[in-house]
């Protein structure tokens, strides 16, 4: 008697196991499923910013590359028509801004640094604007 117990707690430990297997497998199958329709929905970019120096002097140009990818896999995205970088001074100001169409893929460009710039630490700025229709 004691052994076919153990035998019948045996196999109902083992199919509520496997019962909740199916269960966790479903969830994380709607998990999945929801978090790709987000993403079809709410497309998210990653934009890298690459310049030519770290420092620069008043007269020079910031030259830059802006590499734009799918915030998920990774991949070259050109779904946005322009790259936007900006300098922003140390008193939070945007000194120029300037507008990149990309050309092979990829987005290069420059801002200008005036003569009369003053000396401190600026912050270079890139973004894109997504349209969802």
């Amino acid at each position: 008697m004691r052994k076919t117990l153990q035998i019948i707690l045996f196999h109902s430990l083992f199919l509520s196991f496997l019962l909740g297997q199916t269960e966790q497998d479903h969830s994380f199958q709607q998990m999945r499923e929801r978090f790709e329709s987000q993403l079809m929905v709410y497309p998210q970019e990653k934009l890298h910013l690459h310049t030519d120096r770290d420092f620069y002097v008043p007269g020079e140009k910031i030259r830059f590359k802006a590499y734009l990818v799918d915030a998920h896999s990774h991949m070259s995205l050109d779904s946005s028509r322009y790259v936007y970088a900006e300098l922003i001074s140390p008193a939070d100001s945007v000194i120029s801004r300037v507008m990149i169409r990309p050309e092979n893929g990829m987005y290069c460009g420059y801002l200008f640094l005036s003569e009369l710039i003053s000396e401190g630490n600026y912050t270079l700025r890139a973004f894109t604007t997504i349209f969802i229709s």
